[in-house]
C-alpha cells in the first residue's frame, strides 16, 4: 500500500485535535463547520478515495513527513518571520523573530490544512506581505505595545483573510491565550493595514488565508 506523500496545502491551520469535535471517531471543525479527515495512518488510495468522494476542498490532519518540500520551506519561513514575540526588556516593548526551534513547536508532530490538488501551482495559495514578511513584522514591532495588565505569558495563533486587492479584511483569533493581548494584536494589525500581494490563482486574485503567531512574553 503505497503512503501519502508530497501533500501540499493551501494554508496551515493550527488545530489540535483536542480542540476538534469527535463523533464516532470522526473530527470536525466548530469554526470552519467542516469535517476534518486524519490522514496520518491512512493510504495514498484513501486519500484519493476521500477527495473523489468529496464535493468541495478536504480539511485534513498530516505528519510533516506527509507534505511536500515546498509547503515544508513555506511553513517553516511563514512560521520563522510570522512567529514573533513580544516582551518587555528594559522597559522597551521588542518584537523578535522566533527561533527554528519555536517553529518546530509550532509545527508538533501533525499538521492541519486544507488539500490542495496534485498539479494545482501551490505558491498561488500564499498571500505574501509587500516588502517581505520581515517589513510587516517592522511596522508592527513598531505599532503594538506589551499592555500594562497583562501578567501570563503565552502565545496566541491569527488567522488574517487577505482580500484580491492585497487588503487585510477580516482578523480572527483561531488559538488565543489572554483577550488584553488578543485585543492589542489584532489593534496594532488594524492600525498598520500593512498591504499583501494576494494570492492568485490561474492568474487571478483570490481571497486567502494568512495564519501567523504572536508571543508575549514578560521578561
Amino acid at each position: 500500500m503505497s503512503e501519502i506523500k508530497n501533500v501540499n496545502l493551501s494554508f496551515s491551520c493550527p488545530k489540535t485535535k483536542d480542540s476538534l469535535d469527535k463523533e464516532n471517531g470522526e473530527y470536525s471543525c466548530s469554526d470552519c463547520s467542516k469535517p476534518v479527515i486524519d490522514f496520518t495512518n491512512k493510504t495514498e488510495a484513501q486519500l484519493l478515495q476521500v477527495l473523489n468522494d468529496s464535493s468541495s476542498r478536504v480539511c485534513g490532519i498530516f505528519k510533516p513527513s506527509q507534505l511536500s518540500k515546498t509547503f515544508l520551506k513555506y511553513l517553516a519561513a511563514t512560521a520563522i518571520a510570522g512567529s514573533t514575540i513580544v516582551s518587555t526588556a528594559h522597559g522597551q516593548d521588542i518584537i523578535e523573530l522566533d527561533s527554528l526551534e519555536q517553529t518546530c513547536e509550532v509545527m508538533g508532530d501533525i499538521v492541519f490544512g486544507e488539500y490542495v490538488e496534485e498539479g494545482e501551482p501551490t505558491s498561488i495559495y500564499f498571500p505574501q506581505p509587500k516588502g517581505g514578511i520581515e517589513k510587516l513584522y517592522k511596522a508592527l514591532t513598531n505599532e503594538i505595545k506589551y499592555p500594562d495588565s497583562l501578567e501570563l505569558d503565552g502565545r496566541m495563533f491569527l488567522q488574517l483573510t487577505v482580500d484580491t486587492l492585497g487588503q487585510v479584511t477580516t482578523i480572527k483569533v483561531i488559538k488565543g491565550f489572554n483577550e488584553v493581548a488578543e485585543k492589542e494584536a489584532i489593534r496594532a494589525l488594524r492600525t498598520i493595514k500593512f498591504p499583501f500581494e494576494p494570492a492568485e490563482q490561474n492568474g487571478a486574485p483570490i481571497e486567502s488565508k494568512f495564519v501567523t503567531t504572536v508571543t508575549f512574553k514578560k521578561d
